[in-house]
């Protein structure tokens, strides 16, 4: 998606840090003269996880959980290299949290403004365009889970 909208991204970049080598974002995005790291996480917010914690039934508490988390993890990496850090979380369901509809918003506004594409991409088809791509890749994603699981429990089960 990041290459059709004429952007720069690396996956899972490593050596980011002299403190964590092995360790890093999913993605790390360059708009123009500014980076950014990505982290991704997907969740279930009925999990027993997030029921035990008492945020179950609250889009905003699981995603506010889950956003600290990776801003324990990542911030000072992304201070490290004068990037910004952007927990992209999303849940089972396909809500997306705030700082991934924010990035969504910035990706879009600079794909339609600044972008090597810009004249080819307003911001309306931009947003649609990059919202439509998560929200495939996410559902094909979890399908191919559920196939797996589906799979493993038929052979256990002798089916």
């Amino acid at each position: 998606m990041l290459k059709t909208l004429g952007t720069s991204a690396i996956r899972e970049p490593r050596n980011l840090a002299p403190w964590a080598p092995l360790d890093g974002p999913d993605l790390r995005v360059r708009l123009g003269p500014i980076v950014y790291l990505i982290d991704w996480s997907c969740t279930h917010a009925y999990s027993a996880t997030h029921i035990n914690a008492g945020r179950a039934f609250d889009r905003t508490s699981v995603f506010q959980h889950l956003s600290t988390d990776k801003h324990e993890s990542y911030e000072d990496m992304a201070d490290y290299h004068g990037a910004t850090l952007v927990p992209f979380l999303a849940n089972t369901h396909g809500a997306l949290g705030d700082e991934a509809v924010g990035f969504c918003k910035l990706l879009a506004t600079y794909v339609s403004t600044l972008g090597i594409y810009a004249s080819q991409w307003d911001y309306n088809s931009a947003y649609t365009f990059i919202i439509n791509s998560i929200v495939s890749s996410l559902h094909s994603h979890l399908q191919t889970q559920i196939d797996d699981y589906i799979s493993l429990v038929r052979s256990v089960n002798g089916l």
